[in-house]
């Protein structure tokens, strides 16, 4: 019994829902529609299902109409912008001197600081970052899982490092084969 009534009231809102946008009709201009009236979205927006008068940069945050050249929206929470022009989840602040890593918002420590590692910033001329761990730099170019490392001087199969100068062959004559290194002299062998 408790299902048929669920189905009732699910199939009802669906129908609602349906009507709803059925009784909607646009026309010329009016390329659009809100709810249940048409408009033109040259001079109308609609927020959530209100509709609204443009003027200037009008944007919507969630349900509400604000003026982007003077607030900025994150998330759902408009805030005064200011010199904030970025958004750290749901807090404005201004990339300038702050950075936000993940879900963190953290103050540069300089302003070489442009990336993330995990929740941590860092300068990416002076350092690595391999999954979560930040490393030196250094001849490192790439990674190998979470080891930093230099392709000029190590190969990289899977998680596993092989250093090239101890190979007894040409490093060019070999291929990664999953997690270990095959010798392939003629290049066209297969794992």
């Amino acid at each position: 019994m408790k299902h048929k009534i669920l189905f009732f009231l699910f199939a009802n809102f669906i129908i609602l829902k349906n009507a709803e946008s059925a009784s909607c009709e646009t026309s010329g201009s009016n390329t659009a529609c809100c709810r249940s009236s048409a408009y033109n979205p040259t001079f109308s927006i609609c927020c959530g299902s209100s509709l609204v008068t443009k003027r200037g940069s009008t944007a919507c945050c969630g349900s509400k109409a604000y003026n982007s050249t003077f607030s900025i929206c994150c998330g759902t929470n408009l805030q005064t912008k200011g010199s904030s022009t970025s958004c750290c989840g749901s807090i404005a602040y201004n990339p300038t001197d702050r950075i936000c890593c993940g879900t963190t918002l953290q103050t540069k420590a300089n302003s070489n600081h442009t990336s993330c590692c995990g929740s941590k910033e860092y300068n990416p001329t002076d350092s690595i970052c391999c999954g979560t761990n930040l490393q030196f730099k250094g001849q490192n170019k790439a990674c190998c899982e979470h080891r930093a490392y230099n392709p000029a001087s190590s190969i990289c199969c899977g998680s596993i490092l092989f250093t090239k100068a101890f190979l007894p062959h040409n490093p060019a004559f070999y291929k990664c084969c999953g997690k270990s290194l095959s010798f392939q002299p003629s290049g066209l062998g297969s794992c």
